[in-house]
């Protein structure tokens, strides 16, 4: 019985039923593609090199085995995570991507000196490769930014349009220091390219707005009303948040004066500050659906200090009034505020 065609990859398949299933996956890694196959085909391999040991009886040990697992599982993990993604997500996020597969590709290096393979110069030739892929993959996104066609096809709707607006601004005003210079000319590239082809008005960007892709939640709402649903969700490398989901159609625009009505909470609630109010960490008014994020707090007393500023809260309800241990009661702002005559 093979040891090899036993080995499982924790919470998927075995390792073959996985290297097979890979192979599909990169293809929807788009302008990385090659980069993406290439690490896919060291380590198959290693795994076909595995095999021939196991036929002489001389396999590594189990701890190198597991070794190779985990990379395994790190790799189709990469792949889950930035498969099939849009154009401007995979512009904005390119650098962290590729820094992310080149480190996989260095813990495969580290399989190899583990398994006695670095001697096998045709394992080791992906470096000669790499910084050719590279500049493919630049000259690739330089093409796609600039043509409309490209760019558009994926902004179907104004809401996407000012989205990707808002997200571009995002990055290249808040975040500069996170790109190189060449990132940054293909953001202000693809701005360009968006705002000849929409009809939309660019907005200036609201000092709370948040990017969607960098939140992620909980299907299942905790609470509902008319005007939205609440989400437990994790925000950016791992903040445990709660998630305001504005009940709005996506098979529509948004209409004028509820767009307003949604803003208008935002730059609201953004306002307040004060260990008493749940804290807001950010929103976006442009996303499909709109939402706003806030501190996973449960303690608070804040309806006095909203009174002091004159904002009624709208909806005061025991469901909006989260009791905790310090005894002190939180006010959640989760329903529709508005300021007082």
């Amino acid at each position: 019985m093979s040891v090899l065609l036993d080995l499982v990859i924790p919470g998927s398949e075995t390792v073959v039923d996985v290297l097979k299933a890979i192979v599909g996956v990169c293809i929807e890694m788009k302008e990385s593609q090659e980069s993406c196959a290439r690490l896919h085909q060291r380590l198959k391999d290693i795994f076909d090199e595995l095999l021939k040991m196991e036929k002489r009886k001389r396999l590594p040990s189990s701890t190198a085995l597991d070794k190779y697992v985990r990379v395994v599982a790190n790799y189709l993990q990469y792949l889950e995570h930035y498969r099939g993604k849009k154009l401007i997500l995979r512009l904005i996020e390119h650098q962290k991507m590729m820094g992310e597969l080149l480190l996989i590709n260095e813990e495969v290096d580290t399989l190899f000196k583990i398994l006695g393979l670095a001697g096998i110069d045709a394992m080791m030739e992906w470096r000669q490769v790499w910084t050719a892929d590279q500049r493919v993959q630049q000259e690739l996104m330089t093409t796609m930014v600039a043509n409309t066609a490209t760019v558009m096809g994926e902004l179907q709707n104004t809401r996407a349009q000012l989205e990707a607006m808002m997200l571009l601004q995002f990055e290249t005003e808040q975040r500069s220091e996170r790109h190189s210079d060449n990132a940054m000319q293909l953001m202000q590239s693809m701005m360009s390219t968006v705002v000849k082809g929409s009809k939309a008005t660019v907005e200036k960007l609201p000092p709370w707005f948040l990017p969607s892709s960098e939140l992620e939640f909980e299907p299942e709402a905790f609470a509902q009303g008319s005007f939205a649903s609440v989400h437990r969700g994790v925000w950016g490398s791992g903040t445990h948040v709660v998630v305001k989901r504005f009940l709005v159609d996506d098979s529509t625009e948004v209409d004028v004066s509820v767009k307003l009505q949604i803003e208008a909470e935002m730059n609201l609630w953004h306002q307040f500050n004060h260990p008493n109010i749940i804290k807001m960490f950010g929103a976006s008014h442009v996303s499909s659906p709109p939402f706003i994020v806030c501190e996973d707090a449960t303690n608070g007393l804040g309806l006095d200090y909203m009174h002091k500023k004159r904002v009624v809260h709208g909806d005061l309800k025991l469901n909006n009034i989260l009791p905790q241990p310090v005894k002190l009661p939180s006010q959640a702002v989760y329903a529709g505020e508005h300021p007082s005559a």
